[in-house]
């Protein structure tokens, strides 16, 4: 499909909220700031990445760390006011990336262990999310790659394990969607890419798939994102799932692989992102950001600020883009 690249610039519907330790610490008054950019931006959806950051939990909790100002309360709140939908994640450890690593052996233990903490977390917060009509359901933590999936053991492993999660996750909450992330680096055909995918989604209750464009971590290019856009649509059609975009509205300048040094980012160019929106536009009905709080808010930096103030004019006002 050609892009009209003389068409109005499509628009981004909603944007992930990566909770930190400082997040446990915001006031209010910090939140509703951040909601009424979010209320400018018109934005409908909100991720929550997750509720539980290893053992420290961002709503008041039994089993987990917990801090004086906890921000899942908060954020239901403020959703509800702005009539924006609510995904909740669920519990991520941070060593998930180094542990998917290992063989078949060890990765069935640390599944059994990421589900035990994911599960006690929905069962946690079940009682405060369903207090607010904000809450949509659950996003499940732990991103899906193309690399460390590629044998036949290892793939039962992570299918079991969404299996068992999905179908609990459904048995507490019926009526609400479960959604999950991945992306590609391009380590698979988007042949194979899709296969692997339907065969996720065939094992697993999943209502939402997300995918990562990979832009800003230069794991894509432009010119091959719609050949994996199109396999996860094509796999997302057959097993009857929903697919949105994540639109990566950063570029990556430090950090692995980039060198050594801690993983930094500047916020991205508007003609930039809105070449990536044309093209998630084609497979997508929604696509979200990552992330408006850091990389398009007038807090995040000057090219935070410059970002949500071209972006504003030129897509919501459809005026013709400034260079």
């Amino acid at each position: 499909m050609a892009l009209d690249k003389n068409a109005s610039p499509p628009a981004l519907q909603g944007t992930f909220i990566q909770l930190l330790s400082h997040h446990n610490q915001w006031t209010e008054r910090e939140w509703r700031e951040l909601f009424s950019h979010f209320k400018k931006l018109q934005l409908s959806q909100v991720v929550v990445q997750w509720s539980v950051l290893d053992e420290m939990a961002f709503y008041r909790s039994k089993s987990y760390q917990n801090s004086s100002s906890p921000a899942l309360q908060t954020i239901l709140k403020l959703a509800d006011e702005h009539q924006i939908k609510v995904l909740i994640g669920l519990a991520y450890n941070t060593e998930y990336w180094d542990k998917v690593q290992n063989q078949p052996s060890k990765l069935q233990s640390h599944f059994n262990g990421f589900y035990k903490q994911s599960f006690l977390a929905a069962k946690e917060i079940l009682p405060l999310a369903i207090q607010h009509a904000s809450f949509q359901g659950w996003y499940i933590s732990e991103e899906i790659d193309d690399i460390n999936w590629q044998s036949l053991d290892k793939q039962q492993i992570l299918f079991r394990y969404l299996n068992r999660l999905t179908q609990h996750l459904r048995a507490l909450t019926p009526s609400k969607k479960i959604a999950l992330s991945g992306f590609s680096n391009a380590a698979l055909t988007p042949q194979e890419f899709q296969r692997f995918w339907q065969a996720l989604l065939v094992s697993a209750d999943i209502d939402l798939v997300l995918f990562q464009d990979g832009i800003g971590v230069n794991k894509l290019q432009l010119d091959n994102l719609p050949s994996y856009f199109e396999a996860l649509q094509t796999a997302a059609i057959n097993t009857e799932t929903e697919l949105q975009g994540i639109i990566e509205i950063f570029t990556q300048v430090s950090g692995f692989p980039i060198n050594n040094k801690p993983f930094k980012a500047v916020s991205a160019p508007l003609d930039r992102v809105i070449q990536q929106l044309r093209i998630a536009h084609q497979y997508t009905q929604k696509n979200i950001a990552f992330s408006i709080p850091e990389y398009m808010t007038p807090e995040g930096g000057a090219g935070a600020n410059q970002l949500y103030q071209s972006y504003r004019k030129n897509v919501l006002n459809n005026s013709p883009l400034e260079h």
